[in-house]
């Protein structure tokens, strides 16, 4: 085996090498293109942050009223006249926690999924225009060049 295969990506380093030694950029461009994808990641970092912070929030105020269910279901229990009576308060409790349960879930998931769709809109769109500036920046370096 020979020094050229032992490396099976040798090739296609020395033809990207040699296509960007020829490829002329509009540096400028380029740089404008970094400092908005820059924006895009730290816009990005800033909507996690909240949506961690409104995540916490809701969290927050469901454990909240949970306690507070809780802590009203047992003194409601210990007060009431019959065992019936109690089991059937009991029972209606338990079926409204259960149901504010299912609207907290519903919540976070609709709220996760809101600011995911943000998300990958946002940066979907920084990609695609990066793309674009790239392209533009090969184009005007080239048309420099030719001057």
């Amino acid at each position: 085996m020979n020094a050229k295969n032992s490396n099976p990506f040798a090739e296609m380093f020395k033809t990207f090498a040699e296509m960007r030694s020829n490829m002329s950029m509009d540096k400028e461009t380029m740089l404008e293109s970094h400092r908005k994808n820059m924006e895009a990641l730290t816009e990005a970092n800033k909507m996690a942050a909240d949506v961690m912070q409104n995540m916490a929030k809701l969290q927050s105020q469901y454990i909240k009223k949970t306690f507070d269910d809780m802590n009203s279901m047992v003194k409601e229990n210990m007060s009431a006249n019959t065992n019936q009576h109690a089991w059937e308060k009991h029972a209606q409790r338990a079926k409204e926690q259960w149901n504010y349960a299912m609207e907290h879930g519903t919540k976070l998931t609709e709220a996760m999924s809101k600011h995911g769709n943000e998300f990958y809109s946002k940066m979907s769109k920084r990609v695609s225009d990066s793309l674009d500036d790239f392209k533009n920046a090969t184009t005007r370096g080239a048309s420099k060049t030719r001057h």
